[in-house]
């Protein structure tokens, strides 16, 4: 059990950490560029659920099963989240998740419709493709020269930016200014 007030790495009390439904859109109603990425990111695991279910699955169970595997997805990622205190975990990003994993499936079963036979193969090469350069962009964002370690925020009053500090490698504090 943590003090009343504690404070975990990056400034953020236990219950900011887990914010439900925080709003996706910016105030000028614009959707979000993190809404959009989750979305994106979650498509392949539709095409995959699509790609790998049994062809005597009907529709309705194909969707069901895909709603189910990709929100459980995305509730585990949300958990180690909240466990690893990295990000923020939000209610909204496993709906998105959801979301996206079937957007996925309907773009798999559209070129389906429209490629006909020929749609196993070239959507299984696709994915495998899909698979591969996802990997690789991964990799390369961990060992980039340019993948900034994010500095410890800590702040004595929580939710009071003024009685923030940023610790920088050399330990040194500098007060954070608005």
């Amino acid at each position: 059990m943590e003090a009343r007030g504690s404070v975990h790495r990056h400034g953020r009390t236990p219950r900011d950490q887990a914010r439900p439904l925080r709003c996706g859109h910016r105030r000028d109603g614009e959707l979000s560029l993190e809404v959009v990425a989750n979305l994106v990111l979650f498509l392949p695991l539709g095409w995959h659920i699509g790609l790998l279910a049994p062809r005597r699955w009907s529709a309705r169970r194909l969707l069901w099963a895909t709603a189910g595997y990709s929100a459980a997805a995305s509730l585990l990622l949300e958990l180690a989240q909240f466990a690893l205190a990295v990000g923020v975990s939000d209610v909204t990003d496993v709906l998105v998740n959801t979301a996206g994993g079937l957007a996925g499936l309907g773009i798999l079963m559209l070129a389906r419709r429209a490629l006909g036979r020929r749609a196993a193969p070239i959507l299984a090469r696709l994915c495998v493709a899909g698979t591969a350069l996802a990997l690789a962009a991964a990799v390369a964002v961990c060992v980039s020269p340019l993948h900034v370690r994010q500095r410890d925020v800590s702040c004595a009053v929580p939710g009071d930016p003024a009685s923030c500090v940023v610790r920088s490698g050399s330990d040194a504090q500098i007060p954070i200014r608005r």
